[in-house]
């Protein structure tokens, strides 16, 4: 008895999803069975992640995927429907996927694992809000996944959305998340990146653009007040603020170099760009060739600059 309690114990410390994963890893679940992400109700980049971690766990255990759109998400400017069906089509994350409604018959992921009798059936679908604990611990999977991603993002026309570039020979998107999370916050304070931090990462990214005599200009993309960003104007970075999130958000991807904040936002327009990701640590768990960041830390100049030399080798010759 105390060791089928030791099991229980150590199954409970083990998310659901990775339960999953070991469970068709050693096939004791058949992999005749389709996975789908619902059940959230948060924000954009959040939602857009979730999917994301299903079809990533999906396309490396050889399961299938279909594809729940968008019920509702926050952040609504204008009507909630018309938002959130905005950024199901920006996303494009339905595009060459069975769709399904959000009531098609599922089984919750819990209730699966729980019910071994169901490990067997053919053809069933399993939901769940997200399968990030498996992405998290293989990262791979995401990397796997990008240019399926990058796909379905080009399939929605965003010729219309104006970049924030100018005559430099990179651009520096640096994504500052505010509005929602403050240093003073109990429940979202673990999301706040504090400026003077900031300004000393923009600082070296500067550093090493000199060094390898590039012009960089630097857009600093936030919610809030003008006033509140005056260190960053002082550096001489441009004032992206309160814009237009689908625009925000394309010029995130599109960026040369991408510095991300503790925001799922950011973190997926880092899956979908092609240029140098600067990341700061959170809860999700970024692709190997990241350059992870704490916020304390200096980056790693060395490698920044050789990712930055292969970056502009590449926008001479495509192929490489």
């Amino acid at each position: 008895m105390a060791g089928l309690k030791r099991i229980y114990k150590k199954l409970m410390r083990v998310p659901n999803d990775v339960q999953l994963y070991e469970l068709v890893a050693a096939r004791r679940v058949g992999s005749d069975f389709a996975i789908t992400c619902r059940g959230k109700t948060d924000g954009a980049g959040a939602q857009a992640n979730a999917c994301i971690t299903g079809m990533a766990f999906a396309q490396a255990m050889g399961i299938g995927y279909v594809h729940t759109p968008f019920q509702s998400i926050q952040h609504a400017v204008g009507d909630k429907a018309a938002w959130t069906a905005r950024w199901e089509g920006f996303f494009g994350l339905g595009q060459g996927e069975t769709i399904v409604a959000s009531d098609h018959a599922a089984y919750g992921l819990k209730h699966f694992l729980d019910n071994s009798a169901l490990w067997k059936n053919h053809g069933s679908t399993v939901a769940a809000a997200h399968f990030e604990g498996v992405c998290n611990q293989y990262t791979d999977f995401y990397t796997a996944i990008i240019p399926r991603l990058r796909e379905k993002y080009a399939v929605s026309d965003k010729s219309g959305i104006a970049l924030d570039r100018g005559d430099e020979q990179v651009t520096v998107a640096v994504h500052i998340r505010r509005g929602d999370v403050s240093k003073d916050d109990a429940v979202t304070g673990g999301r706040f990146s504090d400026d003077a931090h900031l300004v000393q990462k923009i600082r070296e990214i500067r550093q090493v653009m000199d060094s390898l005599g590039l012009t960089a200009r630097i857009n600093v993309y936030s919610q809030g007040r003008a006033e509140d960003f005056a260190d960053f104007a002082e550096l001489g970075c441009h004032l992206q603020i309160n814009k237009d999130a689908f625009e925000t958000f394309h010029n995130l991807v599109k960026s040369d170099v991408l510095v991300t904040a503790k925001s799922a936002f950011s973190f997926v327009a880092g899956l979908l760009s092609e240029g140098v990701k600067i990341y700061e640590p959170f809860a999700k768990q970024p692709p190997a060739d990241w350059l992870v960041s704490e916020i304390d830390q200096p980056i790693d100049k060395a490698r920044f600059a050789e990712k930055i030399r292969a970056l502009k080798a590449r926008q001479i010759d495509p192929v490489m």
